[in-house]
């Protein structure tokens, strides 16, 4: 599976939060997975895959808390996946462009 095309969108450039940015991914120009979350940790930057809310509380309150609405079965592929998003979010930063084609 390729990833073809990594679109960011939502960005947060303050340097107060952890929170970046999301992105859309696209794999082998034929799914698309929206709304993966990009944060800066203690230990540096990672991606949380989207989730969805698994009680209406939850959801009022905009917490992290639920199920995984899609996931990467192997950890291999996560590894690749958030490599190449991270890639190109610093691509992003350094040219200002919001969509990145991996080689």
């Amino acid at each position: 599976m390729r990833i073809t095309k990594v679109k960011y969108y939502d960005v947060d450039m303050s340097s107060n939060s952890r929170y970046l940015g999301k992105c859309s991914v696209v794999l082998d120009d034929s799914l698309i997975l929206h709304d993966i979350r990009i944060f800066d940790g203690d230990k540096g930057r990672y991606v949380i895959m989207p989730t969805k809310s698994t009680n209406k509380e939850c959801f009022k309150s905009k917490s992290t808390e639920g199920d995984d609405v899609f996931h990467p079965v192997k950890k291999s592929f996560f590894y690749t996946l958030s490599k190449c998003i991270l890639k190109g979010y610093e691509n992003m930063l350094k040219t200002g462009e919001p969509v990145y084609h991996p080689k």
